[in-house]
């Protein structure tokens, strides 16, 4: 028995292809940090596109007519963020080496060296 489309499921998606979109973050980076299967968001892209295309061949709708409908800007924003592909190492005082990949949760850091530091100050 096959199941029908759950609508709960295509709005979170259509929430995270939405948000991923006005972020400026690659996809890698945007499903690191919601940790989301990357693979799962290409997919339910796919999949959103093809269910949007048919609704629109259903009602005869094409997207360049709705697209000439909405007023056009002569400026798109665009959020630039550089682009690391090597892993950052730090050297704690205690000795420690830390090793964080592109993408990595500078608040998450934050707190490990905080945790680093009181561990220090424990030991004598």
């Amino acid at each position: 028995m096959a199941r029908g489309p759950n609508p709960a499921k295509e709005r979170y998606w259509r929430q995270q292809i939405d948000d991923q979109a006005a972020s400026g973050i690659s996809i890698r980076g945007f499903c690191f940090e919601r940790d989301l299967a990357e693979n799962s968001f290409y997919a339910w892209r796919r999949e959103l596109a093809r269910r949007d295309e048919e609704v629109q061949l259903q009602t005869g709708k094409s997207e360049s007519a709705s697209r000439s409908q909405q007023p056009s800007s002569a400026f798109v924003p665009v959020n630039v963020a550089p682009i690391t592909t090597r892993p950052i190492e730090l050297v704690h005082p205690s000795g420690s080496l830390i090793r964080l990949s592109p993408g990595v949760d500078w608040q998450d850091v934050s707190r490990l060296l905080e945790v680093l530091d009181a561990d220090r100050e424990v030991r004598p």
